[in-house]
C-alpha cells in the first residue's frame, strides 16, 4: 500500500508523508493490541477445558495457538495449504503472461474476466497460508490498477511489471524450504538443489505425517481439528495445474515479451513478421526453417547486444527448444535448457545495458526539466512585468502555459521514478560482480545445453555434483544482492528473476536425468505410462472402459462365450509387470525399511485380486482375461511360499516329506493378553516402570500353568495376515461359496469394502509414488488431490466422527475405541489442575508422583485398547487411594467422582464385549485352516510326474489327510477350500486356460471329497452350536455376578481381576471343544 501511495504524489492533493505515518501509527495501535489479547489468552487458555477452545468451523484460531499442541498441529497443515497457494499464483502467472502480451484493450478485458480468481486466491493465500502478506501486493496493484484503469499513465507497463514482480515472488517462494521439510524425501542427496513445491510430493508427505504420525489422547480435539482443517485446505485450494503446459507457454510468453521490450531496434515491417511467427508458431509446427527465419529476423535488430554472434549463441538453441516438436522422452531436458537459456538472455540484456544507474539518468532528466520550467516561469514573469509597464493588462501566453503543464506532468513522472540511493557509489560494484557472474552463467548454458545432447552416457553423480555448485554459487550471488545492495532493489530484483530461472532450467535438467536413471533402472522406458498405471492403481472411484467384442452375426453357428467377454478391471497384466516392477524398486532403494520385498508383493497382488471381485461382482461373471490375471496372482504366492518352505527346511528328509494337514494351535492370549510394553516410549520412565509392576502383579496370576511353552512356528511371518486372509477371502469369494450352499460370485460388495480396498491401494500407492524421480511425482500428487482428500475423511471419520462401538462387535482387548477413549481427557485434566494447586499450596513428593502418572496417562496414544487405557486409570487409582491411607487426605472426591464413573462404564462396557470373544475364537479357527491354502494349492497344482494312476492316488491320500486331520473348528473351513479349488480349476478347464488331463482328474477327485465328507458338516455344526449355548450361559451368569450398577465394587482390582481370570478359564474351556477331531 506503501509503494501505491507513494505512486499518486501530488495528485489530487495526496500527502505520501502524513498517511504513511498515519498508517504507521494505526499498525503500531494494532499491533499493541493483538499483543495484549494474546498475552490475555494464553493466562486463561490454561484455565479453560480443551474442548471449550475449539472453533465451529474447520480453521486454527489465533487463540488456539498458544499451546504447543496446537502449534504443532497447525504447522503440520501449512504444506498443504502453502502448496495450495503456490499452485494459484501459477495458475495466475500462466494466463497473466499471456495477457502481458495484449495491447491495452485486450488486457483490460482479460484483467476483468481474471479478477475473481486473483481476490480468490489472495484471499485465501492472507487467510491460511504461512507465507508473507507481502507476496500478495502484485495481487492487490492489480486490482487497483483495474479499478483506476483510465485513469493511469501507460497502464500496460503497469500491469507488466506487476506480472515481474509476480514472478520474482514466485521464484523465491519455489525455493524457500517446507516448515516440515518434506521428512522421508530424498533423492541421490538432491533435496537442496530441487525444490520441494515442483519436484517432490510434498501434499502426500504432509498427508503422510498426519495419517500415521502418532499423537497423545490429551490431543485428541487438536487432531480431530487438524484433519477438518486439512480436508478443508485439500478441498478450497487444491488445483491440478498442468506443470508442463505451463513451463512451455510461460517461457514462450517470457521470450515474447523480451523481444517487444526492443520494439523500437526493429523496423516496422520486420517486428510485424516477428509478431506473426509467434502467433502461427502456437497454432502450427513449426519447422528448422522457420527458426532460421526468426534469426536473421532478431539479426536485423539495431540493439547492439540481440544482434550480436554472443547472443545467437543463446537465441538459436532458445528457439529450437521453444517451437520445435519434442518427443515426451526428452520433454523434461529441453524444458530445463529452456528456461536456463530464458534466464541467461535476461541476464544478459539487463546487464549490458548501461554504466549508469537509471537513477541518475531519471535525476539528470528532472534537473533539466526543473531547469526548463524554471526558465519558463522566470520568462514568463518577465514578459509579464513588461506588459504592465507598457500599460497593458492582457497577455495572451496560451502555448507557453500549455508548454508549462506538460514540463510539470513530466516533471511529476520523472519524480516517481527516482529512488534514494544511500551509498549511490556502489551501483558500479554491483555492476562489476553481476559482469564477473556473466562468465559463469556462460559456462554453465555452454556445459548443460552439451548435456542434453548427450544425456546417455553421463553420471548422475557428476551432474548433480556440478549442478549442485552452480545453484550454491546463484543462490550466493542473490543473498548478496540483496543484502548488499538492498538500496537498489528497483535494478537487482529483474537481476534476480532472471538468476532464478536459470536455476529453475537447472533443476529441471538434474530432474530429466533423475527419471532417465530411474526408467531404466526399472526398465520402463515411458514415463507416462508408469504413472498412468499407478494413478489407476490409487484412482478412486475405479474407472473403466467397455471393451467390444466382435463376431460374425450372419453365421448362425457362431457362438459367443461369456469367457470371451473381457470386462476391464483397470489393471492388465502389463500393468501388473510395471506395478511389480515398481514395488521390486521401491523395495530396492529403501533398504533401511522394515517392510520386505513379499510383504510389499503381497499387498499389491491382494489389491489387485480385490479389484478384480468388485468387477466380477459387478459383472456377474468372470471374463478370460481376468481369471488368467488372478490365475497369475495366486500362482505368484504359491510359488513365494513353496521357496519360502524350502529355506526353511534344513534336512533333506523334510524336502521329500509331504505336507501335514494338521491342525494348527493358538494361544488365548492372542485374544485377550493386554501388552502395555508398546507404550513404554510415551510415558515417563520412573512412572511407566511402576505401572508395568503393578500390571505385571494383576496379570501373572492369570496365566495358566499347564499352557504349551513352545511358540507355534508361523511359516508366513512374513506377511501381514490380513493381506493373507483377505487373498484366501477373495478366492473363496471367486470361485467358492461363502457358506457352501451359495454360487461363487453370489453376494453383494458393499461401500465399506471398496473403501476399505482403496485405503490399501492407496497406502501401496503412494509408496511407489515417493521413489518416483523429479518432476513427475509431484505431477502425480496433484493430480490425486481428491484422494487424498477421501484418505483423510476416511481417517477422520474411523477415530473421530463414528459412533461408540457396540460391545458385541469389537475385541474390548485388542481393538482401539477412540471415542470411549477421549472422554478421559477432561477428569483427568480437571484433577491434574487441582493436583497442581494441591502442589503450590503443600510440596508433597506423593502429589508430584500422582501429577506424573496423569501426564503418563495423558501421553497414551490415540490407538491404545481400551484395556491397556483402564488398566493406566485403575494404576492411578490404586496409587492415589495409597496417598489418601499413607499420606493425607486431600479433597480431591469431587474431581475423582467423573473417574469413578468412567471406570464404572468402561467395566461395563468390557464385560458386555466378552460374548463377542466367542467368535475370535472361531474366527482364529477359521484363519488357521485357511493358512493351509498354500500347501493344499501345492498339492493340486503339483508338476505333471509319473503315471496318472500314482499321480491321482498322491492327491486322494493328501486330500483325505487333509480333511481327517482337521479340529471340528477348522472343518467347515477346509471344506470351503476343497469348494473354491474345485471351481478355479473348473473355471479354468472351461474357458481354455487349462488343458491338462490331470486336472480333469484332480476335478474329479475334489468333487467326490468334497461331497464325502459334507455329509458330515451338519453333526459338526450341531456339536459346535451345543458347546457355544453352554458356553454363551456361562458367560452370561458372569456378567451377571459382576453387577455392575454398584460404583465401589469396580474400585475393588483384585475382584477385577478374578472375574477376568475366569473369563479366562472359559475361554480356554471353548478353545479346546474346537480342538477335537471329527
Amino acid at each position: 500500500m506503501s509503494s501505491y501511495i507513494m505512486a499518486k504524489v501530488d495528485e489530487n492533493g495526496v500527502r505520501p508523508v502524513e498517511q504513511l505515518e498515519e498508517m504507521y501509527q494505526m499498525l503500531s495501535r494494532r499491533f499493541d493490541f493483538e499483543k495484549e489479547k494474546l498475552e490475555e489468552n494464553l493466562r486463561n487458555i490454561k484455565q479453560a477445558p480443551r474442548t471449550s477452545i475449539l472453533p465451529a468451523c474447520c480453521v486454527f484460531l489465533p487463540d488456539m495457538l498458544c499451546e504447543r499442541s496446537s502449534f504443532g498441529c497447525w504447522l503440520e497443515t501449512l504444506p498443504i495449504v502453502d502448496n495450495a497457494s503456490f499452485f494459484h499464483d501459477t495458475r495466475l502467472l500462466q494466463q497473466l503472461s499471456t495477457i502481458a502480451l495484449a495491447d491495452e484493450e485486450e488486457q483490460y478485458q482479460g484483467l476483468t474476466a481474471l479478477a475473481g480468481l486473483i481476490e480468490s486466491a489472495m484471499t485465501f493465500s492472507l487467510n491460511f497460508s504461512s507465507r508473507p502478506s507481502s507476496d500478495f501486493s502484485p495481487h492487490q496493484k492489480i486490482l487497483w490498477t483495474l479499478d483506476a484503469w483510465e485513469s493511469i499513465y501507460r497502464v500496460s507497463e503497469q500491469i507488466s511489471s506487476f506480472v515481474l514482480e509476480l514472478w520474482y515472488i514466485w521464484h523465491s517462494s519455489l525455493w524457500m524450504l517446507s516448515p516440515t521439510g518434506a521428512e522421508n524425501l530424498s533423492w541421490h542427496g538432491c533435496d537442496d538443489i530441487l525444490p520441494d513445491e515442483l519436484f517432490k510430493p510434498s501434499k502426500m508427505a504432509a498427508i503422510h505425517k498426519i495419517l500415521y504420525g502418532t499423537f497423545a489422547i490429551r490431543d485428541y480435539p487438536m487432531h480431530s481439528l487438524k484433519m477438518k482443517a486439512t480436508s478443508r485446505y485439500l478441498w478450497q485450494g487444491s488445483l491440478e495445474v498442468d506443470t508442463k503446459n505451463f513451463l512451455l507457454s510461460t517461457a514462450r510468453s517470457l521470450f515474447q515479451q523480451m523481444i517487444f521490450a526492443h520494439i523500437k531496434s526493429f523496423e516496422a515491417e520486420k517486428f510485424a513478421r516477428i509478431k506473426a511467427f509467434f502467433h502461427f508458431a502456437t497454432q502450427k509446427t513449426i519447422s528448422q526453417e522457420d527458426v532460421q527465419v526468426m534469426l536473421s529476423l532478431l539479426a536485423s535488430s539495431n540493439h547492439q547486444m540481440i544482434s550480436s554472434d554472443k547472443m545467437k549463441s543463446f537465441i538459436e538453441p532458445l528457439l529450437r527448444g521453444l517451437y520445435l516438436p519434442c518427443s515426451s522422452e526428452g520433454f523434461m531436458n529441453r524444458i530445463g535448457c529452456v528456461w536456463l537459456l530464458i534466464g541467461a538472455l535476461r541476464y544478459q540484456l539487463l546487464i549490458c545495458c548501461t554504466d549508469l544507474d537509471p537513477t541518475a539518468k531519471y535525476c539528470l532528466k528532472y534537473s533539466r526539466v526543473m531547469e526548463k520550467i524554471s526558465s519558463l516561469q522566470l520568462e514568463t514573469q518577465v514578459r509579464s512585468d513588461c506588459v504592465h509597464l507598457a500599460g497593458s493588462f492582457q497577455l495572451r501566453e496560451q502555448d507557453r502555459s500549455m508548454l508549462l503543464e506538460d514540463l510539470h506532468a513530466e516533471q511529476k513522472k520523472l519524480q516517481r521514478k527516482i529512488v534514494f540511493r544511500s551509498e549511490p557509489e556502489k551501483f558500479k560494484e554491483m555492476k562489476a560482480g553481476c559482469d564477473d557472474f556473466f562468465k559463469t552463467v556462460v559456462k554453465i548454458v555452454m556445459t548443460t545445453v552439451g548435456w542434453t545432447q548427450n544425456f546417455k552416457n553421463l553420471s548422475v553423480e557428476e551432474m548433480s555434483g556440478k549442478i549442485r555448485n552452480w545453484q550454491e554459487m546463484a543462490t550466493d550471488i542473490i543473498k548478496r544482492l540483496s543484502n548488499e545492495y538492498s538500496a537498489y532493489m528497483d535494478v537487482v530484483q529483474p537481476v534476480q528473476t532472471a538468476i532464478y530461472e536459470m536455476k529453475l532450467g537447472l533443476s529441471l535438467v538434474l530432474s530429466g536425468a533423475l527419471s532417465e536413471k530411474y526408467l531404466e533402472e526399472l526398465g520402463k522406458f515411458d514415463m507416462e505410462s508408469v504413472l498412468a498405471a499407478v494413478y489407476a492403481f490409487v484412482r478412486f472411484p475405479r474407472g473403466c472402459a467397455a471393451k467390444a467384442v466382435s463376431f460374425n452375426a450372419d453365421n448362425k453357428y457362431t457362438e459367443l462365450l461369456r469367457y470371451d467377454i473381457e470386462f476391464p478391471t483397470n489393471i492388465s497384466a502389463m500393468d501388473l509387470d510395471m506395478l511389480d516392477n515398481l514395488v521390486n524398486y521401491q523395495r530396492k532403494v529403501s533398504i533401511d525399511s522394515k517392510v520386505s520385498s513379499l510383504q510389499l508383493r503381497t499387498a499389491m497382488y491382494q489389491t489387485v485380486l480385490v479389484r478384480v471381485l468388485h468387477s466380477v461382482v459387478d459383472a456377474h461373471f468372470m471374463d478370460k482375461q481376468s481369471f488368467k490375471l488372478t490365475d497369475r496372482i495366486f500362482d505368484e504366492l504359491a510359488s513365494n511360499w513353496m521357496q519360502m518352505k524350502l529355506q526353511v527346511r534344513t534336512t533333506e528328509e523334510n524336502k521329500t516329506q509331504q505336507f501335514r494337514f494338521k491342525p494348527r494351535a493358538f494361544k488365548i492370549d492372542n485374544i485377550l493378553e493386554i501388552d502395555i510394553s508398546t507404550l513404554g516410549s510415551s510415558a515417563s520412565n520412573e512412572s511407566f516402570l511402576e505401572w508395568k509392576e503393578f500390571h505385571s502383579s494383576q496379570e501373572s496370576s492369570e496365566k495358566n500353568a499347564d499352557e504349551e511353552s513352545e511358540a507355534v512356528m508361523d511359516d508366513w511371518n512374513y506377511v501381514e495376515e490380513s493381506s493373507l486372509n483377505d487373498m484366501i477371502r477373495v478366492h473363496n469369494e471367486l470361485f467358492g461359496s461363502t457358506d457352501i450352499y451359495q454360487s461363487p460370485g453370489c453376494f453383494h460388495v458393499s461401500d465399506a469394502s471398496r473403501l476399505s480396498s482403496f485405503t490399501d491401494s492407496y497406502s501401496l500407492g503412494t509408496k511407489m509414488i515417493r521413489e518416483i524421480e523429479g518432476l513427475s511425482s509431484s505431477c502425480l500428487d496433484a493430480k490425486i488431490a481428491p484422494e487424498h482428500l477421501l484418505r483423510l475423511c476416511l481417517e477422520h471419520e474411523t477415530k473421530f466422527c463414528s459412533p461408540n462401538k457396540s460391545a458385541l462387535a469389537y475385541n474390548f482387548y485388542k481393538e482401539p475405541n477412540f471415542s470411549m477413549l477421549a472422554k478421559m481427557v477432561d477428569p483427568l485434566a480437571s484433577l491434574k489442575q487441582r493436583i497442581t494447586l494441591l502442589l503450590k499450596e503443600r510440596d508433597e513428593y506423593a502429589l508430584q508422583r500422582i501429577l506424573d502418572i496423569i501426564e503418563m496417562i495423558l501421553a497414551i496414544p490415540l490407538s491404545t485398547p481400551l484395556a491397556k487405557a483402564l488398566s493406566s486409570i485403575e494404576f492411578l487409582l490404586s496409587r492415589v487411594r495409597m496417598l489418601q491411607e499413607t499420606v493425607a487426605k486431600f479433597p480431591l472426591s469431587d474431581h475423582l467422582d467423573p473417574i469413578f464413573a468412567l471406570v464404572s462404564s468402561w467395566y461395563k462396557l468390557e464385560f458386555e464385549s466378552w460374548p463377542a470373544l466367542l467368535d475370535e475364537v472361531e474366527d482364529q479357527f477359521e484363519k488357521n485352516a485357511g493358512k493351509l491354502w498354500f500347501p493344499l494349492y501345492s498339492v493340486l497344482r503339483r508338476g505333471q510326474c509319473g503315471e496318472t494312476g500314482e499321480y491321482n492316488l498322491s492327491t486322494i491320500r493328501s486330500l483325505k489327510e487333509f480333511t481327517e486331520m482337521s479340529s471340528i473348528g477348522e472343518f467347515k473351513k477346509r471344506l470351503q477350500l476343497l469348494l473354491a479349488f474345485h471351481g478355479h480349476i473348473s473355471t479354468g478347464l472351461r474357458n481354455g486356460t487349462y488343458s491338462s488331463l490331470y486336472l480333469e482328474d484332480t476335478i474329479k477327485i475334489l468333487y467326490n471329497t468334497f461331497g464325502f465328507y459334507a455329509q458330515f458338516l451338519p453333526t459338526i455344526l450341531e456339536h459346535i452350536g451345543t458347546k457355544r449355548r453352554k458356553i454363551e450361559e456361562e458367560v452370561n451368569e458372569l456378567v451377571k455376578l459382576c453387577r455392575w450398577e454398584r460404583l465401589e465394587d469396580y474400585l475393588s482390582i483384585e475382584s477385577s481381576r478374578r472375574t477376568r481370570q475366569k473369563l479366562r478359564k472359559i475361554m480356554q474351556k471353548y478353545t479346546v471343544s474346537h480342538t477335537i477331531f471329527y
